[in-house]
């Protein structure tokens, strides 16, 4: 799947899940695949191919947190995901202590912080 494509599916999230109500949405998606083999004695004992994918959501509502995750990206699993977990938010306690932190601005030089090596793209 393509980089576009989760970020199409995570920005429905987080502006369906807002317009069911939530205040704050925080959402993790993520796909890939794994491809394994083992050779014994110049043969083959085991292979591997999988792929996984996963939509992870935290919404609050009020103050009430909710989490969710589903490994279906279709868009109305998604939409569904998130209708439940909304009732389920509104059916908890509010907790001070859930929020997503506020947005703080960074002075630093991303690049020389070496997190991310550009050759494996």
């Amino acid at each position: 799947m393509k980089n576009q494509d989760l970020m199409k599916i995570a920005e429905y999230a987080v502006t369906y899940s807002q317009k069911q109500g939530a205040s704050h949405t925080q959402a993790s998606i993520h796909a890939g695949s794994e491809f394994t083999v083992e050779v014994r004695d110049a043969e083959i004992e085991r292979l591997v191919e999988a792929g996984s994918q996963s939509l992870s959501l935290k919404l609050i509502i009020d103050g009430k947190v909710a989490t969710a995750s589903s490994s279906d990206f279709a868009m109305d699993s998604v939409s569904r995901l998130i209708d439940n977990a909304i009732k389920r938010a509104r059916l908890t306690s509010k907790d001070p202590y859930s929020g997503i932190p506020e947005k703080q601005r960074t002075d630093y030089d991303l690049e020389s912080l070496k997190l991310f090596d550009h050759k494996l793209v």
